[in-house]
Parts: C-alpha cells; sequence; structure tokens
C-alpha cells in the first residue's frame, strides 16, 4: 500500500496509509484466470491463402521478425507433414503435438521426419540450421540482423538456395544473407506443402548424403546468442 505523510501544525508526522482500490483488479483473486494468448497449431489455422499469406508475411518482416515467423511456419508444416503420416486418432496426435509431447519441439520434429523419411538430408541440415538462426534471435538480448558475420556464415551453408544443381530461370541465385534465409524458408515450405499432397514429389528428399557423426567427433560450434552477459575472453 503506498503511503503518505502529512505535517500537523505542532511539527509531529502522522503516517497515513491509502488503499488504492481499482475496480478491474483481479489481485488476490484466486479464481480470476488470464487468457492464453491462441495461435495456430496447425498450418491450416492459419490464414487462406495459407501457403502465399505466410510467405508474403515472411518477406515483409524484420530481421527477427523473418527469422521467427519463417521457422515457425516450417514447424507447423513439419506437423502436418508428420501427421500425413499416421493415424488420424485426434487424442493421439494430441498427446505428441501439444502439453510437452514427444514431438512438440521443432527440433525433435525435424529428426523424427528425417529418421521416418519424410524430410531428405538437405532439408534435414537446413532446418537445423535455420532452427539454429532462430534461437539466435529469439532469445538475443543485443541487436542481431542476417549481416550479422555468425548469421551470415550460417547462412551461406544452407544448402537448398545455394545447391548448384537448383535453377532459378531467369532470375538470380540469392546473395545477401537475408535473401538465402528467406529463400530457404520458401523451398523448404514448398517441399513440405507439396509432400502432403496427392502427388507428392521428390523434392524435399534432395540433398547430399549426410555425413554421420561418430561419439567421439567434434562437434561443430554453434551461434550462441547473447543474454547481456560479458563474453569470456
Amino acid at each position: 500500500m503506498p503511503a503518505f505523510f502529512s505535517m500537523r501544525p505542532h511539527g509531529d508526522v502522522r503516517f497515513q496509509s491509502r488503499c488504492i482500490h481499482h475496480p478491474i483488479s483481479t489481485w488476490g483473486n484466486k479464481n480470476a484466470v488470464a487468457k492464453k494468448i491462441k495461435i495456430p497449431k496447425r498450418h491450416t489455422e492459419l490464414p487462406v491463402p495459407t501457403h502465399f499469406v505466410a510467405l508474403d508475411t515472411i518477406l515483409h518482416e524484420s530481421d527477427r521478425g523473418a527469422a521467427v515467423v519463417g521457422t515457425a511456419y516450417l514447424d507447423l508444416l513439419l506437423r502436418g507433414a508428420l501427421e500425413h503420416q499416421m493415424r488420424t486418432d485426434a487424442d493421439v496426435l494430441e498427446a505428441l503435438f501439444t502439453n510437452n509431447g514427444a514431438l512438440q519441439d521443432f527440433s525433435a520434429r525435424i529428426k523424427i521426419a528425417y529418421a521416418f523419411k519424410i524430410i531428405g538430408p538437405g532439408a534435414y541440415a537446413d532446418l537445423n540450421l535455420l532452427r539454429e538462426i532462430r534461437n539466435a534471435f529469439a532469445h538475443s538480448a543485443q541487436g542481431l540482423s542476417f549481416k550479422s558475420p555468425d548469421v551470415a556464415a550460417i547462412c551461406n551453408r544452407l544448402w537448398y538456395p545455394l545447391a548448384p544443381m537448383i535453377t532459378y530461370g531467369k532470375g538470380p541465385r540469392p546473395t545477401e544473407p537475408k535473401d538465402i534465409f528467406v529463400q530457404a524458408v520458401k523451398m523448404l515450405a514448398d517441399g513440405l506443402y507439396r509432400s502432403m499432397g496427392p502427388h507428392p514429389d521428390s523434392f524435399i528428399q534432395w540433398g547430399p548424403v549426410r555425413e554421420v557423426t561418430s561419439p567421439t567427433s567434434p562437434k561443430k560450434p554453434k551461434l550462441r546468442p547473447s543474454r547481456g552477459r560479458p563474453e569470456k575472453s
């Protein structure tokens, strides 16, 4: 409670306490429950035409927004691609994909999709790189951009937008880090979307043979976002 003091004429201080009441305050109300922000759990819950609206949104986002929204869309498409190969048992799907289920996490969906041959080695590698970029943007306390050296280096490792066998017709191949990122999202989204269609093709299965690492192989350095703590020298 805020405290107020007033001075009496003879000089002593009188303590006055005052309660502030707000008509919509829920403090102390055990029955008051904050409403959760509803977000789409499936790509079919997005505005239609789903694919074009999502990609158009990504194109008009900031660097941080593009990284977060782009991978969020791929996350939903991965769920769709996995469910497309599963039994249509709502209870089982709900248990797997929500409430800390085994497939709620983006990383787990990538691994399972690759293990069950829903995606190929190129998509597996690129989705993991995109996830790493997303995590850096989402959790960094500093202002990252696609021109940041670490982010640009990872963008230049993406396979789909830079693969020599993939042509762009009369259009130029992307060279700027953000353009490479956005093109990777487009290609992977196209491949995942088509894999759920009546006539799926093999585009999402493309990619070089993945190098299998042994338990003793050195780990590749990861892009680590700054959390406002000083870097160790």
